[in-house]
């Protein structure tokens, strides 16, 4: 991964993310969730969807709050490009409807966490 980073960028590796929450996930995501919490708390079983095998990591939820949710990855993926992935999923107007126009998302990598920062 830390060869694809030093190739694509940061801001490839966020790009990737968004095209692969397109191709892997967006179908079932669309049917399933309807508002930022089921994506907080459901990420781990898309991940474990769309990724078969032992040994794969996962996610979990460390703490949901209103505005602000804390999640620990341990995945093999890139951390950019899983924000990427997960930026996308909470700003998807097919969740939230006409809420996501008005949402401000932002995400920090902090080592294996992902902060997730929802506001309107």
């Amino acid at each position: 991964m830390e060869k694809l980073d030093s190739h694509v960028g940061h801001y490839g590796l966020l790009r990737m993310g968004r095209k692969l929450f397109h191709l892997s996930h967006e179908a079932r995501v669309l049917e399933v969730a309807k508002s930022a919490r089921d994506i907080v708390y459901g990420i781990d079983d898309m991940y474990h969807h769309a990724n078969r095998g032992q040994m794969i990591g996962g996610w979990s939820v460390l703490s949901f709050n209103s505005g602000h949710a804390e999640l620990e990855k341990t995945t093999p993926h890139h951390c950019v490009m899983e924000q990427g992935s997960l930026a996308v999923t909470i700003a998807n107007p097919g969740i939230l409807g006409r809420q996501a126009a008005r949402l401000l998302l932002v995400t920090e990598n902090v080592g294996s966490a992902i902060r997730v920062f929802v506001t309107d």
